[in-house]
């Protein structure tokens, strides 16, 4: 059957992908070198997606891939794929970018605002 072919893929790659989360947390560089290669694109689409800005989601996945090899020992293989994992910490991280920028917006219209004498902006924009 052709569902039972891609099943059996996705399984051996969920195989493969715990393997290099073990590296990882073995501190093998080989195993992060591996996962970024297998999964860089995907968390990188997931980032711009988010963002809305190439530049900032390239540093973001730099940032995701450095956090996973300082963190290994966060992943828990019962609860998650290494693939759901590692998109789960993007999507987070790129939120938290995200929110980031806009208090830092925020911030700086209002201290604009008190520059001019007018009154600032109200937070999120309008």
């Amino acid at each position: 059957m052709p569902g039972d072919d891609g099943s059996r893929r996705r399984k051996a790659g969920e195989g493969v992908d715990r393997e290099l989360m073990r590296a990882i947390a073995a501190r093998e560089r080989d195993g992060l070198g591996r996962l970024y290669d297998r999964y860089a694109s995907a968390v990188m689409g997931l980032c711009v997606r988010i963002l809305g800005n190439r530049s900032e989601a390239e540093e973001t996945v730099a940032d995701i891939f450095v956090e996973l090899w300082d963190r290994a020992d966060r992943y828990d293989p019962e609860r998650a794929s290494p693939f759901a994992y590692l998109m789960n910490l993007s999507r987070s991280r790129a939120i938290d970018r995200l929110r980031r920028r806009r208090r830092q917006a925020d911030l700086l219209a209002e201290v604009a605002a008190q520059g001019t004498g007018s009154d600032p902006a109200p937070p999120g924009g309008a």
